[in-house]
């Protein structure tokens, strides 16, 4: 791997990414780019970091710190050092397209809503699929492939849940009325809703009250539930 390119180690996910300094007898050197630790990992665990496009970035530019955000081009390497290069599009004042290489990257904005987590989700590191023998391939068939599944199910999970996504990865399936529910209580901005299990229950314990009493109807005097 190049000195100065992105990297990650998968069991260090919390960590994020970090930029490679150095490699010596099977170790790497890195430090991580958001809190500035060193730290020596052994070299198989570390692999290298792709930015897709969408996301956005601090770079250095001519000694001057600049927002970008990665661009929907096609990825390039520099010949002499290897690194990767990206097409950017500058956010600041300024604005403005261009070509950076990984090592001018400083920092990296993580999306803080769920949905911008998952459309960067971490399909970056260009280890080679298990069942072939080929090195890794930035935005190639595989990473390129589950980048897609992974937002063909958002997708699906959207339209079919109304916006909870939530509901799709639930450990139940729930049926259309409770769907339906579930997007009318979240949908409203006042919380005036009390949801009720065991509805069958209720309407048995309504119907003795009904035929003790003799009433025609299961009032809400009658019917009024025990304290």
């Amino acid at each position: 791997m190049p000195v100065g390119g992105l990297v990650a180690i998968p069991e260090l996910q919390a960590e994020g990414v970090a930029r490679l300094l150095g490699e010596k007898g099977g170790n790497s050197l890195i430090r991580f780019l958001a809190s500035g630790a060193e730290k020596t990992q052994e070299g198989r665990q570390v692999a290298r970091y792709v930015l897709l496009p969408g996301t956005r970035i601090t770079v250095t530019v001519a000694a001057v710190l600049r927002p970008a955000v990665i661009a929907a081009q096609g990825l390039l390497r520099d010949a002499a050092s290897g690194l990767l290069v990206y097409g950017v599009t500058y956010t600041d004042t300024a604005g403005g397209e261009g070509k950076i290489r990984e090592d001018m990257v400083e920092s990296i904005t993580i999306p803080q809503d769920a949905l911008g987590q998952l459309t960067l989700a971490a399909f970056h590191d260009l280890r080679p699929a298990h069942d072939t023998r080929l090195p890794g391939e930035p935005w190639g068939g595989p990473i390129f492939s589950a980048r897609e599944e992974l937002l063909t199910w958002r997708d699906q999970a959207w339209s079919g849940t109304g916006g909870v996504i939530s509901l799709a990865g639930a450990r139940v399936r729930p049926l259309p009325h409770q769907l339906v529910t579930a997007r009318r209580v979240l949908s409203d901005r006042q919380v005036r809703f009390l949801l009720a299990d065991e509805v069958g229950a209720c309407w048995w314990w309504c119907r003795a009250r009904w035929s003790a009493s003799g009433s025609s109807s299961c009032s809400s005097s009658s019917a009024a539930a025990p304290s």
